[in-house]
């Protein structure tokens, strides 16, 4: 799925520790795919990327390791590489904002929130068991 603004990762390189950016392309709850300039190349797969930064616009939405799973040159752009990049470890609170932006971006009327009154959630809970019971006795009464 593409996003707009398009997302950007931010990451320092384990070998050569310097900093990049790159332009995410495709993003999903798994991972997310990047678009290189063949002479600057710097993914190789099985290279794993530790404190990798999420950013929409300028704002951060995550930090996570990542781990490069695959690295190919395109058929048709001599200098273009695609690589696919896999969440292996993402703090709980960071990758609900993550699925919150996907899950968006996916329906425009779905929204994930971070913040539940508590009220709320139980007054629904116990009216969705109550109507259950209900249909229940209706169905063992007949």
């Amino acid at each position: 799925m593409r996003l707009t603004p398009a997302p950007c990762l931010v990451f320092t390189h384990p070998f050569t520790n310097r900093c990049h950016n790159l332009q995410v392309k495709n993003i999903s709850a798994l991972g997310m795919a990047v678009e290189e300039s063949g002479a600057s190349s710097v993914l190789l797969p099985g290279l794993l990327i530790h404190d990798a930064q999420l950013y929409i616009g300028t704002t951060p939405i995550m930090t996570c390791l990542l781990k490069v799973v695959y690295s190919n040159q395109r058929e048709n752009e001599k200098y273009k590489i695609d690589s696919g990049l896999m969440l292996l470890d993402v703090p709980n609170s960071q990758h609900f904002s993550y699925m919150g932006v996907i899950e968006q971006v996916k329906d425009p009327h779905s929204y994930i929130g971070s913040q539940v009154d508590i009220i709320e959630l139980f007054a629904f809970f116990l009216k969705v068991v109550l109507s259950t019971l209900q249909s229940t006795m209706k169905l063992s009464n007949k």
